[in-house]
């Protein structure tokens, strides 16, 4: 006999018991028949724990997805190969808001989309805030909208225009200066202690050019 012919709310229910296994479960945390029946009923899905198990058998054959029983503690299923583990997305949020050149708006920002490609039970964990030596950027602009364009600028040998602010160190405070726009060649963009540094040529008056490097952020 051939397979039986699966309608669109079966593919629905396969859909929703892997995304509960990824976004719930963890190796620590399984979640069992019971739980995956409950989930459903969330969504007006009937399922008996007969049933789930047949899916659960689907996913793994059908999908390849690598679900595995943990028969220790709290028995259940998890998936047990995520693109990311827990201890690579907290080096990634801790990078993120150790960068300087980061501001507060988009380091949170950054943080939470990582937080989201973890499951549950390990959320907890990347919540957990370190102290920071460093100070976030105050500056308007965004360092992460900026970089794409530089880099986009440089591949296209196209100029781009920035505006640069001229202070005056002094003791305990800076004057600020002013601004001047410029419009510049952009050949090389590096990072370096946390830093972007952007190597340009600036067109002079006489037809020639000067080489500077400046800040990013």
């Amino acid at each position: 006999m051939g397979k039986k012919k699966r309608t669109a709310g079966q593919g629905l229910k396969l859909l929703l018991i892997r995304d509960f296994l990824y976004n719930e479960a963890s190796k620590e945390h399984p979640k069992n028949a019971n739980k995956i029946q409950k989930f459903l009923q969330e969504y007006r899905i009937a399922a008996s724990t007969k049933t789930i198990y047949t899916d659960i058998s689907r996913l793994r054959d059908d999908l390849e997805i690598p679900i595995e029983y943990s028969g220790k503690g709290d028995r259940g299923y998890y998936i047990a190969k995520k693109p990311f583990d827990p201890a690579e997305l907290r080096l990634l949020i801790d990078c993120i808001r150790n960068a300087e050149f980061i501001t507060e708006e988009d380091a949170a920002t950054l943080t939470k989309r990582i937080k989201g490609l973890a499951s549950a039970p390990d959320r907890e964990l990347l919540s957990y805030q370190l102290e920071e030596d460093n100070k976030k950027s105050e500056t308007g602009a965004s360092v992460i909208e900026n970089i794409p364009l530089i880099i986009k600028a440089i591949k296209s040998r196209r100029k781009i225009r920035f505006n640069r602010y001229h202070y005056v160190a002094q003791r305990t405070t800076h004057t600020f200066l002013g601004s001047m726009e410029y419009t510049v060649s952009p050949h090389k963009l590096i990072q370096k202690s946390n830093k972007y540094i952007l190597e340009y040529a600036e067109d002079l008056d006489n037809g020639g050019q000067l080489h500077r490097k400046i800040d990013v952020a």
